[in-house]
């Protein structure tokens, strides 16, 4: 589990305050009814798309986190990652969605209304933030400062954002 993986990413030491404190949040919180289970790909973020000129999809890399589960596992990760990254640069590119443009473009496409999507947000900034505690645990290993973890770490301030 996503628990377990934060307590072996963290090595000897004990996770940072913010992440032990999402974990509680969603299992505190946890969606009761879990939509239907489909094929997910894991890592949905515009990086992991190869667009054609004309702006079709052409390929999408990085599946080592495909698995199954609700739709809105993918549609969390996406928006929570896309939020982030907004949040770091100060706006979105251009002609990029809005929050609530990709919710109804999602809406209409599957045919249902998203379910739980803060408690899938706070999730995916769960297992994002606990790569993240297994890259600083590694580079601490090799004598290289991890202070940034727990200083500026993007994960931390959604994570206030959306718990």
């Amino acid at each position: 589990t996503w628990s377990d993986y934060l307590d072996w990413a963290s090595g000897e030491r004990e996770p940072p305050e913010f992440m032990t404190a999402a974990r509680d949040w969603c299992r505190a919180n946890s969606p009761s009814a879990a939509g239907a289970a489909v094929e997910l790909w894991g890592d949905v973020q515009l990086t992991n798309a190869v667009f054609t000129d004309s702006g079709g999809v052409a390929a999408l890399l990085d599946w080592e986190m495909t698995g199954q589960g609700p739709a809105e596992l993918d549609l969390g990760w996406f928006i929570a990652l896309h939020e982030m990254t907004i949040e770091q640069n100060g706006e979105s590119l251009a002609g990029l969605p809005t929050r609530a443009e990709i919710l109804d473009c999602y809406e209409i496409a599957a045919d249902r209304t998203v379910a739980d999507l803060r408690w899938f947000e706070a999730f995916a900034l769960l297992r994002s933030g606990s790569i993240m505690v297994r890259m600083a645990r590694i580079l601490a290993a090799q004598g290289i400062d991890d202070a940034w973890l727990v200083t500026s770490n993007p994960t931390a301030t959604a994570l206030d954002r959306v718990i």
